[in-house]
């Protein structure tokens, strides 16, 4: 638990306690760390934040995240996706304001947002199927994606793809 609740002379108020203020220090520098590689790059605040999460529960319960209740791999997910949106979408009026290039345009917008209702109804599946596989699954699955896509970024810059 972040903040405790203290009693002073009947008065009742959240007090931050000095380990709850280095999981506050380690969660908000894991948000701008998130924040600034999303911003700077597109993508992958998610990771940081689904990676500062499962170490934030790991080390605050001294336990496996599928062994414990409430430290399951999915709710951490969960929490990623619904923190990246607004990430996502300070990054992307930051762009469109900055950028003087033709992909800001209205016309240039409307091109590339053919594909968001496909991602988004895609993102409706993976939901559903959320609950369909095993913490363990997921997990190799997201382990996956990132080498995956670690990997063909360097081959690609190589040259090689």
């Amino acid at each position: 638990m972040l903040m405790k609740e203290v009693r002073t002379h009947g008065v009742r108020f959240l007090g931050v306690t000095s380990d709850s203020k280095k999981q506050l220090f380690f969660l908000c520098a894991a948000g701008l760390v998130a924040g600034l590689i999303n911003g700077l790059i597109g993508t992958g605040g998610g990771i940081i934040i689904v990676y500062a999460l499962s170490y934030f529960k790991r080390k605050r319960r001294g336990a496996d995240l599928d062994t414990e209740p409430g430290g399951d791999i999915r709710d951490i997910l969960a929490t990623a996706i619904a923190s990246i949106l607004p990430i996502t979408a300070v990054s992307a009026l930051l762009y469109s304001l900055t950028s003087s290039s033709a992909t800001s345009t209205a016309s240039s917008t409307i091109k590339y947002a053919i594909y968001i209702v496909p991602a988004a109804c895609g993102g409706i599946c993976g939901a559903a199927l959320l609950d369909v596989f095993n913490s363990s699954v997921i997990k190799k699955i997201f382990s996956a994606l990132v080498v995956w896509a670690g990997v063909s970024m360097i081959l690609k810059e190589a040259g090689v793809m």
